[in-house]
């Protein structure tokens, strides 16, 4: 977002990325043949039209831009967002997500709330206040991919909430998605290591 157009700039030209870092956005995702690629955005990707807003509402035309990229190369499939720049626990399934790309969100750990952005299929949660002995301050997200091998892999993102008074960690939103794997380039192990000797240890 550190390339963003200011709000002068006419709507159909302002940027987020700027023309540098939106090349090289573009051909990373067209380079990439993971089955699931997360994008780290900086800023909520789901919101309503609005000119002024400093998310990618304000940024509508690149963000249909991109949309239109990310189906042309047919990588919405295999896509989730990580925005920032919300501090609250919330994630949309793809239902209100432009291009139908699950969102997450996470945070802001020990920082003030605050709502940005939607709306979610789950959440969104903010913390229900702020000062420094708030009980209810440590929200924070865990992604975890579970990949056994097979034709598909899963993500699943869980939101939580430490309670400071008694250290119990609540879980707020749970949210899974599985994408297909094409054909493993090779069979066996991912990585095999060098041969173990059989003789306690000893070479010949």
């Amino acid at each position: 977002r550190s390339e963003r157009d200011p709000h002068d700039v006419p709507l159909p030209e302002r940027s987020m990325l700027g023309a540098q870092q939106k090349a090289w956005f573009k051909q990373t995702l067209r380079d990439a043949t993971e089955p699931l690629v997360i994008w780290v955005s900086g800023v909520p990707w789901i919101a309503d039209l609005d000119e002024d807003g400093d998310n990618w509402s304000g940024y509508a035309a690149e963000r249909a831009e991109l949309v239109a990229f990310f189906e042309e190369i047919d990588i919405t499939g295999r896509m989730v967002i990580l925005s920032g720049d919300a501090h609250m626990l919330a994630a949309d399934d793809g239902t209100h997500s432009p291009g139908g790309i699950p969102v997450l969100q996470a945070a802001p750990l020990d920082r003030r709330g605050s709502g940005k952005g939607g709306p979610y299929t789950h959440g969104p949660f903010a913390p229900p206040g702020f000062s420094m002995t708030n009980t209810f301050d440590g929200q924070f997200g865990i992604i975890t991919v579970e990949d056994e091998g097979g034709s598909e892999l899963c993500l699943t993102f869980s939101g939580r909430r430490l309670d400071r008074s008694d250290d119990e960690v609540e879980e707020l939103l749970r949210l899974t998605r599985c994408f297909q794997v094409p054909d493993r380039l090779f069979d066996g192990p991912i990585f095999e290591g060098p041969p173990v000797p059989d003789d306690g240890g000893q070479e010949e």
